[in-house]
């Protein structure tokens, strides 16, 4: 009796720890100039223990992903899209879905696991892999100081197989989400996700000048 209540506890650990188990979709920090345009990288950390793991075999890995990101305040952006790198560099989705508008961006990705497989690195360290960015222009009247905050919408964030039969969302529990930002400033984070490492730049370059 007291085996099987001991098994039924460990049971019971083991799948709290599933449960718990998160991949973790995230945009950077950035900093930009005025009227600039800026590639602000979006990243997936594919951790061990969710629904979608790297290596686990057909139709049991992230092939997929779709989001809403939205942007404040909006006054200062005046074109925004999505653009395909790192894992997703040199696939073709199924059916790209890429919808701008005033104040947010959607994108839905799918790729085929058969023509086109992602391949991620099960248990990177954060921010895990790039599946592309966000190329954000900045107006040419944007105020040094202006913080524009880029978050991801929790009921859309979705990541899913390749039969589109499994789904890891934040409401399932198997989906974290890391909000990034937009910084007019000549001071920027060298990689985009708040390591410290920080360079300067000015307006007569193009990109910071990093060490």
């Amino acid at each position: 009796m007291r085996a099987l209540a001991s098994l039924v506890l460990v049971l019971a650990l083991v799948g709290a720890h599933s449960a718990s188990a998160q991949d973790v979709l995230g945009v950077a920090a950035i900093g930009v100039l005025p009227g600039q345009t800026r590639d602000v990288p979006v990243s997936i950390r594919d951790l061990s223990g969710t629904l979608l793991d790297e290596g686990d075999g057909l139709n049991l890995e992230i092939q997929g992903f779709a989001f809403r990101l939205d942007f404040a305040p909006p006054e200062h952006v005046t074109a925004v899209t999505f653009v395909q790198a790192g894992v997703t560099a040199g696939h073709t989705p199924v059916f790209p879905v890429i919808t701008p508008a005033a104040n947010h961006i959607i994108v839905l990705m799918s790729f085929d696991e058969g023509t086109d497989p992602l391949v991620f690195t099960l248990d990177a360290l954060p921010p895990g892999n790039l599946i592309g960015a966000l190329r954000f222009t900045l107006s040419a009247g944007a105020p040094l100081g202006t913080l524009i905050t880029l978050t991801l919408a929790s009921a859309s964030a979705t990541l899913v197989n390749g039969a589109a039969t499994l789904s890891e969302t934040v409401a399932n529990g198997h989906l974290a989400l890391a909000a990034g930002s937009l910084e007019v400033t000549h001071n920027v984070f060298a990689d985009g996700f708040e390591s410290g490492d920080r360079c300067d730049w000015s307006l007569s370059l193009p990109a910071p000048v990093c060490p």
